[in-house]
């Protein structure tokens, strides 16, 4: 049976980090004319996980991705990446960026309609080397297009 509650993670885990500096005057997109949220406010959370050169022919890696809107399943896809990458570092991160864009358009659309969101979503992933590169601003990318999905 599938268990789609949060996993308990501890704050241990994370350093705290002043992204001023990195992204001083970014703000997330807001639609101009949103309505005002009524009801209870939901949380997202988001799973991903990259098959590398899953696609024996065109050796492309393939991704899995699940959205669940109050633990409840709400947007789910597997999708083959763009591009061929050379391990797993690089499917796992281009997995990720596909994801935080699918959960940047959810998102919107929520707040289009009106519905309360109580803060950003928590996006899952099984590759520590992954998680410690997207969550550490001074970590350096040696790829560009990794570079240029990151920022």
């Amino acid at each position: 049976m599938f268990n789609c509650s949060s996993p308990k993670i501890s704050d241990k885990l994370f350093k705290s980090y002043d992204l001023l500096d990195f992204y001083r005057d970014v703000k997330e997109a807001i639609p101009p004319n949103m309505p005002e949220p009524r009801g209870p406010s939901l949380s997202t959370s988001a799973f991903v996980d990259s098959n590398l050169a899953g696609n024996k022919v065109t050796r492309q890696s393939q991704i899995g991705v699940l959205i669940l809107l109050n633990k409840g399943p709400i947007h789910w896809c597997s999708k083959q990446q763009a591009t061929a990458e050379v391990n797993t570092f690089g499917a796992e991160f281009v997995g990720i960026w596909i994801t935080v864009e699918m959960v940047k358009a959810m998102m919107y659309k929520l707040r289009v309609v009106g519905v309360p969101l109580d803060g950003p979503t928590n996006v899952f992933c099984d590759n520590e080397v992954v998680h410690t590169n997207t969550v550490i601003p001074e970590s350096t990318l040696k790829k560009k297009h990794h570079s240029i999905v990151y920022h």
